[in-house]
């Protein structure tokens, strides 16, 4: 069946395959050849297994109820969960799909199910989801039900929930036309909890102040490196507040993945500041940390400050001895033969 399936698309193949399947179902019976075949180790065959089986209704309600837990190919999940939409009752659907680990379950139960026929429950729980189409989808029945979703959010995220169930709530908040001070922001960002830091750079986003450096770089240096890429994307929108004398405890530490989080810091503030953290970079002990400067590339029509045309000088025979590259980079620079 795989090698068939394999070269369906070829005239020969598109002759062969249905005879085949014809040959085997006179043997063994439809039911027992498309259960054989759902359980196929080739992906493509349990997917077109899967597909037959659902159009044919040879595969009932039940079973893809039973089956929807097991499966972790994500194109059989889908079509388990559209057939239990579809097909199912409404006390199905919902515990079926609204607690299946599969964000389009979750959606295709809240779209299949009307608001009358959802639990208050479930909504509220649906309301902090990490899938994003299903925390839109619960807002929507939550206000269809009577009850205001920006309330249910507050709740949640000034509750005892998890720090991942207040993040969430948070984030929801937002996405429902909600407002976040600024200082409660501040606050979840010197949080101990990494969902909670994470939500608090979020919020904080386009409304950042220089006065928030140091808690920024503090961030920087001790979150997680999801946490840190979001603290450096924050730091980004205010270079003018801080300086390389700022990414010095992280260049300078033993720690490679401190070291990364300043290259790529002062390499997106763009500019001759991008040349330099990758000259920086390649002279790093770690190989691994170095081959992120290999990737190069020159400011188009702009000329480094005084600050830049020093580091510049200071790098460029370190990197690259008496090489055309120091000459292409020196050029560019407008060095004229310092380096």
């Amino acid at each position: 069946m795989p090698v068939l399936y394999l070269i369906e698309g070829r005239t020969r193949g598109a002759e062969v395959l249905p005879l085949y399947l014809h040959a085997l179902a006179g043997v063994h019976g439809e039911a027992a050849l498309w259960s054989r075949l759902r359980g196929s180790t080739t992906p493509a065959v349990r997917r077109m297994a899967f597909r037959h089986s659902l159009t044919n209704e040879l595969l009932s309600v039940s079973d893809a109820v039973a089956a929807l837990p097991r499966e972790h190919d994500r194109i059989v999940q889908s079509l388990l969960a559209h057939a239990i939409a579809d097909r199912a009752a409404p006390d199905v659907v919902a515990s079926a799909l609204l607690s299946d680990r599969s964000a389009e379950s979750r959606v295709l139960g809240l779209v299949r199910l009307t608001a009358d026929l959802l639990d208050a429950a479930d909504v509220e729980r649906l309301l902090v989801d990490p899938g994003v189409l299903v925390r839109l989808w619960a807002r929507q029945r939550c206000e269809e039900q009577g009850r205001n979703a920006l309330s249910v959010y507050q709740d949640a995220a000034r509750g005892s929930g998890s720090a991942a169930v207040r993040a969430r709530a948070y984030r929801g908040l937002v996405e429902a036309g909600g407002a976040v001070d600024r200082e409660v922001a501040l606050d979840l960002v010197r949080s101990t909890e990494p969902p909670l830091k994470k939500a608090g750079l979020r919020l904080l986003t386009g409304r950042v102040a220089p006065a928030d450096t140091p808690l920024l770089f503090e961030t920087l240096q001790t979150g997680t490196n999801r946490v840190a890429r979001l603290a450096s994307e924050v730091l980004l929108e205010i270079p003018a507040a801080w300086s390389d004398a700022d990414l010095l405890p992280l260049a300078s530490s033993p720690d490679p993945d401190l070291r990364c989080r300043a290259w790529w810091l002062k390499r997106n503030r763009s500019g001759w500041d991008q040349t330099i953290a990758d000259l920086a970079i390649l002279l790093d002990h770690d190989p691994v940390l170095a081959a992120l400067g290999r990737n190069m590339t020159l400011p188009q029509f702009a000329q480094p400050t005084e600050l830049q045309r020093d580091q510049l000088i200071t790098l460029l025979p370190q990197v690259w001895p008496e090489t055309w590259r120091t000459s292409r980079v020196a050029f560019a620079a407008g060095l004229r033969g310092e380096a």
